[in-house]
């Protein structure tokens, strides 16, 4: 019996054992680039990235490329039979609606690359932001296990007290890992849609030679900025998150348990899924995409 109860007492104790180890995941996952992973997590990002790659090359290129021949022969076609060009300048200005149209070409047969290179960027200000928290909010978690631990071990604590509280903490950490995993699949979408836009990328990047059709292009752009801004807006909501846990955690009075602090806690982890799921239209009002 007096093994069980050490056990329970343990088990309240461990809940604050690691506790941001699932927040260093999130940050890896969320400050990751597409065509890799970072920290351990399991997730097929290069797969999926060559897989996205491999569409785009033999299915969407060639339908982009005849769009951008389409665009630039009705360009031409039109300018001609409007300015009535003759002689040198309608040699010339065949010469460089081929120029354009070999520019574009070569623009939609490398997307991966120039995709690659906005993400970059957004991955670069993320991975700064796991840093920070790795480096400025870390806890004294097994400490504040220990004393939990021994508070209850305590003799003058009752079976039901500690009972209790093992209860407590079971339930509240079962919904805080489900809150958790919220926010991962949160980021596992986000690359979900990232890969889609690379595999389509050539068809709205080849309406850019067209005057009429070009905001579909530039739109396509602001939402693939968006989506790899959305990835810096999560790791910021979880540095925010850490600290105000750290806090709350850093001020726990082990003398009067730990069940109101766990309780505190969970819904600083209820508010970080809300957080997350928001993160997505906070990135498309900052550049004004759909």
């Amino acid at each position: 019996m007096s093994e069980f109860i050490q056990n329970m007492a343990e088990a309240i104790g461990a809940f604050f054992t690691g506790y941001f180890a699932s927040i260093d995941d999130i940050i890896a996952l969320a400050g990751s680039t597409p065509w890799s992973t970072r920290g351990g997590v399991s997730f097929p990002a290069s797969t999926l990235w060559a897989a996205a790659q491999n569409f785009q090359q033999n299915v969407v290129v060639g339908v982009a490329s005849a769009l951008v021949s389409l665009f630039l022969f009705f360009e031409l076609v039109e300018l001609m039979t409007r300015s009535n060009i003759r002689g040198l300048d309608g040699l010339q200005c065949i010469l460089m609606a081929f120029l354009k149209m070999a520019i574009s070409l070569a623009v939609i047969k490398n997307m991966d690359v120039i995709i690659g290179a906005c993400f970059q960027i957004t991955n670069l200000l993320a991975q700064q932001t796991g840093a920070l928290l790795n480096s400025g909010t870390s806890i004294g978690g097994e400490e504040i296990a220990s004393a939990i631990t021994d508070y209850y071990n305590g003799e003058d604590i009752s079976f039901w007290t500690k009972l209790g509280a093992f209860l407590t903490a079971f339930l509240i950490s079962l919904v805080n890992n489900v809150a958790f995993t919220l926010v991962k699949i949160i980021c596992q979408l986000r690359f979900v849609e990232i890969y889609i836009f690379m595999a389509v990328a050539p068809i709205p990047f080849s309406t850019f030679v067209s005057q009429e059709y070009k905001q579909m292009g530039v739109n396509f752009v602001k939402r693939m900025f968006a989506l790899g801004l959305q990835g810096v807006f999560i790791c910021i909501i979880c540095y925010f998150y850490a600290v105000i846990v750290n806090q709350t955690v850093g001020s726990i009075t082990i003398g009067d348990g730990a069940i109101s602090p766990m309780f505190t806690m969970l819904g600083y982890s209820l508010l970080l899924v809300i957080a997350a799921f928001q993160t997505g239209g906070w990135s498309k009002q900052l550049l004004q995409c759909n």
